[in-house]
């Protein structure tokens, strides 16, 4: 559509064809925009919230503000690589963001209390500090996959699935560092097992992103296999950066709750 924030000049123009997928992602995206700011006077004028939570809840309001300006932008300029991958990435740093919101909220109510050795604790700052680098190397990540999609350089795209191997030596190694600790945390080992099993099923679905996008000759319309593919690789992308930034949050928690 050519214009923003209206869809052809109307508030609700004919859901029809293409119209109906980047109409209702704007509908989408005003509705989370709403519950955000919902979400966050409900946090303030909460008797129980701390400051952190308060401070929190408005950078989320921020960031789905920005998130909404980048959106138009990238409508009224038409689509400049840069500003849509700007775009992409912020989408992606908003939904983590909110995933730590609700871990903080959880924390909030049940505070943690760890009691282990020395020796214990040593594990758990090496887990930390390596997943800590993980979460760097995933953030990349998503920059390169941003690229690769509003780019369409085949160089671009190779890059980012070479980058995808150091990715996932990084997750096998987390995944043994927490298997490794101490102290058996239920929590924290379901996390670091759904963090493997998704970024080996990402691998699959990226693997079937790149063939289809940029091995295979191009169509004017995209094909239903290409639609599936990228969209199902991008949207486990999210859940994937969202997964580490928990994971991480959750071992800094804990290395905190032990000392």
């Amino acid at each position: 559509m050519p214009d923003w924030p209206l869809s052809y000049g109307k508030l609700m123009p004919p859901m029809v064809g293409k119209i109906f997928w980047e109409h209702g992602h704007r509908m989408i995206a005003t509705f989370v925009g709403c519950l955000t700011l919902i979400m966050t006077f409900w946090t303030h004028f909460s008797k129980g919230a701390s400051a952190e939570l308060k401070s929190f809840s408005r950078i989320l309001v921020w960031l789905v503000i920005l998130q909404g300006v980048f959106g138009g932008l990238t409508v009224l300029l038409n689509l400049p690589p840069t500003v849509s991958i700007v775009h992409a990435v912020l989408g992606q740093i908003f939904f983590a963001s909110l995933c730590l919101f609700d871990y903080a909220v959880k924390l909030a109510a049940e505070p943690l209390h760890l009691s282990i050795s020395v020796e214990g604790k040593a594990r758990l700052g090496k887990a930390f500090r390596l997943a800590r680098v993980t979460l760097l190397m995933f953030f990349l990540q998503l920059l390169l996959g941003a690229a690769t999609r509003h780019m369409r350089h085949l160089h671009i795209a190779l890059t980012h699935t070479a980058f995808a191997l150091i990715v996932v030596t990084h997750v096998i190694l987390v995944f043994l560092r927490i298997s490794n600790l101490e102290v058996k945390d239920k929590a924290l080992s379901q996390g670091a097992f759904f963090l493997l099993g998704a970024v080996l099923l990402q691998i699959i679905l990226g693997a079937g992103s790149l063939g289809f996008t940029q091995l295979m000759a191009r169509l004017q319309d995209p094909s239903q296999a290409q639609i599936v593919f990228t969209t199902f690789h991008q949207s486990l992308g999210a859940v994937l950066f969202a997964a580490i930034c928990l994971l991480t949050t959750m071992l800094s928690r804990r290395l905190a709750a032990a000392r």
